[in-house]
């Protein structure tokens, strides 16, 4: 892939197997003050402290044994940031700068056997994509010279060596470099967007669970065969529940948000469909759980002094005696008891899933549980 030029909008972040250069002495260890503090598992650079008219040249600098960089507008300053966590091998990274013109180049390095799955987000929302766009993603060798321009404003990057993608190192080689599309894409993307999520108050014990999530759910999207699915089963799960919630709480009002509108929108059946939801007690059950917990805050909301019928219907329950039921079975209140409340009713019962045990609402909470099976 000589000479390609990758889409506009994917950014390159710095290289973990390179250690960051340090020209000018701005990088500092762990309880120094500084631009760069070195924690175990855990690495933060930032040219924040460096003078306005230095920061490009502090964040060329860091990036320099893996990429080099050109910005042609350097007058506003760059003040850039970029966060690494070690899971045990795989590394994520998450950069943010400003969304200005750039252009970077890499030369292969064939010493080093990695690969790195780059997504562009937008560091305003942290959002890397919705439902109306197709992910910004990017798979690549880091043997390989690859070169592009963007202005993206922010970039999550995973490594990935590849003593531990052994297995499936052959297809992974013939991946195409702008990664897979359709619903394959989604995936990667929603797990990128959960780690970065996740990993700021991810305690120790959670990062082999992670680690083992990722290259589970990185086989399957990039070698898939019934063998890396299945073992990638739950960490994919975890993606399509993830994504369906932002699906479901987007559409609340809406009377054709079903089965249906969910399985096209994160694109698979209607059996894998009920199979990922029959935890959580069924696809209906779900949606009528967003939809009681949206409603119930904003009766509690003291700006909304809107009728209880209206706001049952605003969140799609449009009958109005069968709202009051499925709350009160909820919550254990009324709706009427929440609005002259204003909240919670004290002494209410925890809101729980089917089997007892409170229900594994996002991808956290299914990774968390994949460490301790």
């Amino acid at each position: 892939m000589t000479g390609k030029t990758l889409r506009p909008s994917l950014a390159i972040p710095p290289c973990y197997p390179y250690r960051p250069q340090d020209p000018r002495g701005l990088i500092f260890r762990r309880g120094g003050p500084g631009p760069f503090s070195d924690m175990p598992g855990h690495l933060h650079f930032t040219t924040r402290h460096v003078s306005r008219a230095d920061q490009f040249d502090a964040w060329r600098s860091y990036n320099a044994a893996a990429v080099d960089l050109e910005c042609d507008d350097r007058s506003a300053g760059f003040c850039a940031e970029h966060t690494s966590w070690d899971l045990g091998g795989l590394v994520f990274t998450r950069a943010t700068m400003p969304p200005v013109q750039r252009r970077w180049r890499h030369i292969g390095d064939r010493s080093l056997d990695h690969w790195c799955l780059v997504l562009a987000t937008s560091a305003s929302t942290g959002e890397a994509w919705s439902s109306a766009t197709a992910p910004q993603l990017a798979f690549r060798s880091l043997r390989r010279p690859f070169e592009g321009a963007g202005a993206d404003s922010g970039v999550l990057t995973l490594f990935m060596p590849r003593d531990l993608f052994r297995g499936v190192a052959p297809a992974l080689d013939g991946a195409a470099t702008d990664a897979p599309g359709g619903a394959l894409a989604a995936l990667l993307a929603d797990f990128l967007t959960a780690l970065d999520r996740r990993l700021p108050t991810a305690r120790e014990e959670d990062l082999p669970g992670m680690a083992a999530a990722a290259r589970g759910v990185v086989a399957a999207c990039l070698a898939p065969s019934p063998a890396t699915v299945e073992a990638a089963r739950d960490p994919l799960a975890a993606c399509v529940l993830d994504r369906a919630r932002t699906i479901v709480r987007a559409n609340l009002a809406s009377p054709s948000l079903g089965p249906k509108l969910l399985g096209r929108e994160l694109g698979v059946s209607r059996s894998s469909l009920y199979r990922i939801f029959d935890p959580l007690g069924g696809v209906a059950a779900y949606i009528q759980r967003e939809r009681l917990h949206e409603a119930h805050a904003r009766l509690c909301d003291p700006a909304d002094p809107r009728p209880i019928v209206q706001i049952a219907s605003s969140v799609g329950m449009l009958d109005a005696s069968g709202f009051s039921r499925a709350f009160k079975r909820m919550f254990g209140y009324t709706p009427r008891e929440t609005r002259a409340s204003g909240q919670a009713v004290p002494g209410a019962a925890a809101v729980r899933g089917p089997a007892g045990g409170i229900a594994p609402a996002t991808m956290g909470d299914m990774l968390r549980r994949l460490d301790t099976r």
